[in-house]
């Protein structure tokens, strides 16, 4: 991959996951990146093409790593704390990715076999939550419920951050401050202290 490519690259996946702009035109990535659209399309053919690229990309480098936190063969919690600590550097870079992967999923055959293929893997997990509800060692009483309160609690406040950040509504050590008591609280509302 060529230093041009890679740079149109990494300015679409900033205005997606970084700016949540899902609607990006090529002359928008064009302009962010200082390259023309005609090399846009010399190397990606279309915006369709550079799209795919950066799906794929996204996929693997940003939501493989953080899933397979969850799928190792490891304790429940050590599990969870990976995946949070995972979450908390992939999310902090580019927080609209989740919303991203959801928006395409319907439309990305690479985005729908990715999580088609972790299906046995999720049943497990979802099997070793179950056995901790049980034995009381989490603090829920669904399976289900546990899994999406941990990968919406995980995703959704950097998104709030984010705004926050954005719209300058809070001090910068304001915000420090709450990246660290959000890390807690997460922590807090998922698990008990014995598991």
């Amino acid at each position: 991959m060529t230093d041009t490519e890679k740079k149109i690259k990494d300015v679409t996946i900033e205005l997606l996951l970084k700016e949540g702009r899902f609607g990006v035109s090529l002359q928008e990535i064009a302009k962010k990146s200082k390259i023309s659209r005609t090399v846009i399309h010399y190397y990606f053919r279309s915006k369709e093409r550079l799209f795919e690229v950066v799906k794929k990309e996204i996929v693997d480098k940003l939501i493989i790593p953080r899933y397979q936190k969850l799928f190792d063969e490891k304790p429940l919690k050590v599990k969870i704390e990976n995946f949070l600590a995972e979450s908390e550097k992939n999310l902090q870079a580019f927080p609209f990715a989740d919303i991203y992967i959801m928006t395409e999923f319907a439309e990305s055959e690479y985005i729908r076999n990715y999580f088609e293929s972790i299906r046995p893997s999720i049943e497990a997990l979802l099997s070793q939550i179950r056995n901790a509800i049980i034995k009381k060692q989490i603090c829920n009483c669904d399976p289900v419920q546990f899994l999406i309160d941990l990968l919406a609690l995980s995703s959704y406040s950097h998104l709030y951050l984010n705004f926050v950040k954005t719209n300058k509504i809070l001090t910068s050590d304001i915000e420090e401050g709450l990246v660290l008591e959000r890390h807690e609280s997460i922590r807090k509302i998922i698990l008990f202290q014995n598991l």
